[in-house]
């Protein structure tokens, strides 16, 4: 098979990615949302909104700030119309509440393809999860409500392991000898799950861990864009109470 590369230009390539694939979930930059990097960082700028377009042709933009006259709401939508050439009433706009944050994590692999945004609060250096949201592309699915499953209890588990997730040693021994002494997510912490599972007729894709790999990086990255500092270490309790 021989494939050729073009440069078809952004509109173009929007648009037929969201009818080829089903769906179509992209990170950018809008400017003056979010925290900025330091100067001089190696880091480039930190996706702070998501474009989502549907197999049905609905795109839906979730940004990580509320409207504060910066035009969320208003322009943005009326650009995105022009520039894609949809109905404005196609364009949905959502938005993080006050004090909430979001961050973006995406991977390939074991033949699945997953999007997941976390949605955190950051307060008085503490650190909550108020929402998980997961996009799932995992080839042909037999039973939907076991992926489904099996996804929200990845992302818990990912929880667990960021946030609080540590074996220490004293004297030589391990600590954590049991779950009295390893500090596991309960039932009240858990935060609201959302699954999109993608229709495809490709090849079924493996499903037992993928959701939980995404978790801890999406997590940090809302982190950051409520506080501008980047963690570099887990688990996440270390630097904020959790």
């Amino acid at each position: 098979m021989t494939t050729h590369a073009t440069n078809p230009g952004r509109r173009k390539f929007l648009k037929v990615s969201a009818v080829a694939g089903g769906g179509l979930v992209i990170g950018l930059t809008l400017p003056g949302c979010g925290k900025r990097e330091a100067a001089g960082s190696a880091v480039g700028g930190m996706p702070n909104a998501w474009l989502k377009i549907g197999g049905d042709n609905r795109i839906t933009v979730l940004v990580d700030r509320s409207e504060m006259g910066q035009g969320v709401y208003t322009a943005l939508p009326m650009l995105l119309a022009e520039e894609l050439e949809v109905p404005l009433a196609a364009v949905a706009i959502e938005s993080a509440p006050a004090g909430r944050h979001q961050g973006i994590a995406l991977m390939e692999g074991y033949g699945t393809c997953l999007a997941q945004v976390a949605e955190v609060s950051v307060q008085q250096g503490t650190v909550r999860v108020h929402r998980v949201v997961c996009v799932v592309d995992c080839g042909r699915i037999v039973n939907p409500a076991i992926v489904e499953s099996q996804i929200e209890s990845g992302i818990i588990f990912g929880l667990t392991a960021a946030l609080w997730g540590e074996i220490t040693l004293e004297g030589g021994k391990v600590r954590e000898t049991n779950f009295d002494r390893y500090r596991l997510m309960r039932l009240n912490e858990v935060p609201a799950i959302e699954v999109e599972l993608l229709p495809s007729d490709e090849s079924p894709g493996g499903i037992g861990e993928p959701s939980t790999a995404l978790v801890a990086p999406a997590v940090c990255n809302a982190i950051f864009a409520a506080t501008g500092e980047r963690l570099r270490q887990l688990p996440i309790a270390r630097k904020f109470r959790a």
